[in-house]
């Protein structure tokens, strides 16, 4: 085989890179007109927040109790079969696809029917399955109730709420400050005069509160400071929302509210520690104690009190109609769940679906039938 110099691979040689190489400007047209299309391409990409993803798949069911899994599979399931077999957009069977599938369960019929890929307007084809299953009615029998035939799979809609509490209003707040105030200078008018300053510790609480809890809690602090020498001649003042412990201490706030720190921390799980408990307010003149329960202010309404409303929420969302039922052990169903965080409770409430046996067919489908077929 004689060789072939490289003058002659360059003069006979023609390929799609030596094209572009020697005709440049058809190289660089094309190259600003692929740029230029995926620029239109992106622009012209239609957006939207929700977009409309269409469903396909439906399902019907009709109850049927007493009636055994194979009296329902034959004089049921089959005749809604044959009738949606009927639509001429049915997706065709085969390995890992179906295009009506039936679920026959002592006492219930659930029969799924899936469209073709190609189909353009599938509400139109639903609409027409369920005329025809509408006219099945005489031809089932008697005691069953109606077909319930479900293609809004796609139409599920949710709500959330959220439910948040106020800040304490300043009517509360005068009322307390003047408990805090008269506890206080009860406290301090039968105790042994002292060359120390007098300082009350205070923290309030909602009523739905133990106070025996909370005069637990508060004794063993007292006991713990006296022990330490931080308070002198201390006493509980306690009344209606608040607690405290009022006596002589020869040390400043700061130092006051770290030693009050350090003692909750050593004592204490942060579980155990409530909430809705106030944060600490330490008051040495008594004419002081509005504007330092004022800082401390929390919200109007505990988080128990916002897990009662979300509660009776959710209570009478269950009673709308269009509210899916949550099925035992089965999210899937739909309803209302609580979500519970910071001082607001949160709802949501999602419809739409068939309903709990439909979604947790798999749970009940223990002696029943289940077969898959094309159109």
């Amino acid at each position: 085989m004689p060789h072939t110099s490289d003058s002659e691979l360059i003069q006979h040689t023609h390929n799609t890179a030596r094209y572009f190489v020697e005709h440049r400007q058809i190289a660089w047209a094309a190259l600003i007109g692929v740029i230029g299309w995926g620029v239109y391409g992106y622009f012209s990409m239609p957006q939207r927040k929700d977009p409309e993803i269409p469903v396909r798949v439906a399902v019907a069911a009709r109850q049927w109790p007493g009636a055994t899994a194979h009296e329902v599979e034959q004089l049921i399931t089959r005749p809604i079969e044959e009738t949606i077999a009927q639509n001429k957009t049915i997706h065709p069977a085969g390995p890992d696809d179906y295009g009506i599938r039936s679920i026959s369960l002592p006492g219930a019929s659930f029969v799924y029917v899936q469209l073709s890929e190609d189909t353009k307007d599938s509400r139109e084809q639903f609409s027409d399955i369920n005329l025809k299953l509408a006219g099945l009615g005489p031809r089932l029998p008697a005691g069953a109730t109606g077909v319930q035939f479900q293609s809004d799979f796609g139409d599920t809609a949710a709500l959330m709420m959220t439910i948040a509490s106020p800040p304490v209003d300043d009517l509360e707040i005068e009322m307390r400050a003047r408990s805090v105030e008269d506890a206080i200078r009860a406290a301090r008018s039968v105790a042994v005069r002292s060359k120390l300053q007098p300082v009350s510790i205070i923290y309030t609480f909602p009523l739905s509160l133990s106070e025996t809890t909370m005069t637990q809690a508060t004794e063993g602090f007292r006991r713990s400071a006296e022990h330490d020498g931080v308070i002198e001649e201390g006493k509980l003042v306690a009344g209606r929302g608040f607690i405290g412990v009022d006596g002589a201490t020869k040390y400043d706030d700061t130092y006051l509210a770290r030693y009050l720190e350090r003692y909750i921390k050593s004592n204490f799980h942060e579980s155990e520690f409530d909430p809705d408990i106030s944060a600490r307010v330490i008051i040495r003149d008594i004419k002081e104690t509005r504007t330092k329960l004022a800082t401390a202010a929390g919200l109007k309404y505990s988080y128990a009190q916002l897990d009662d409303y979300t509660d009776l929420i959710s209570r009478s969302l269950l009673g709308v109609a269009n509210v899916a039922r949550r099925a035992q052990g089965c999210p899937a169903a739909g309803g209302v769940s609580r979500i519970f965080a910071g001082a607001a409770g949160f709802l949501r409430s999602t419809g739409g679906g068939f309903g709990p046996r439909a979604a947790c067919a798999k749970h009940y489908s223990a002696g029943g039938i289940d077969r898959s077929r094309g159109a």
